[in-house]
C-alpha cells in the first residue's frame, strides 16, 4: 500500500550510457550477432513487411465477392442534383413505384440492381 505514495521514478531514456542511440546500437556490429547484426536487421525488417503486405492481400481476397455484381443491369437513376446520392429511392416514393418495377423487369430482365 505504501507503493503508491512513492515518488515517481526517472523516466526511461532511449539512450544509451555512452551516448549512443538504442537504434544505432541495434544496427552496429557491436549487437549480439557481431557483424551480422545489421544485416540480420534489415533482412527480419523486409520480412515483416513483406508478411504484412501478404496479409493484407490474403485479407482482401478471402472479403472480396466471388460475384461480378457490376454486370448485373441496373435502370437509369433518377437525373437531378442529388441523383447520385438518392439513388432509386425517388422512384419508390411514387404511389405506382409496382408498375415501375414491372417496367424495369420486363426491360433488364428478372434480376436487376436498385441503389
Amino acid at each position: 500500500m505504501d507503493d503508491l505514495f512513492e515518488e515517481p521514478h526517472e523516466p526511461v531514456s532511449l539512450v544509451v550510457s555512452n551516448g549512443v542511440s538504442w537504434m544505432r546500437r541495434f544496427y552496429s556490429p557491436k549487437g549480439p550477432l557481431g557483424g551480422w547484426t545489421p544485416t540480420a536487421a534489415i533482412i527480419l525488417n523486409i520480412l515483416g513487411i513483406m508478411l504484412g503486405l501478404l496479409m493484407a492481400r490474403v485479407m482482401k481476397w478471402m472479403t472480396s465477392s466471388t460475384y461480378d455484381l457490376h454486370k448485373i443491369p441496373e435502370p437509369p437513376r433518377p437525373r437531378t442534383v442529388l441523383g447520385w446520392l438518392t439513388g432509386h429511392v425517388p422512384y419508390f416514393l411514387q404511389r405506382n413505384y409496382i408498375f415501375t418495377m414491372r417496367d424495369w423487369a420486363e426491360k433488364y430482365g428478372r434480376i436487376y440492381k436498385v441503389r
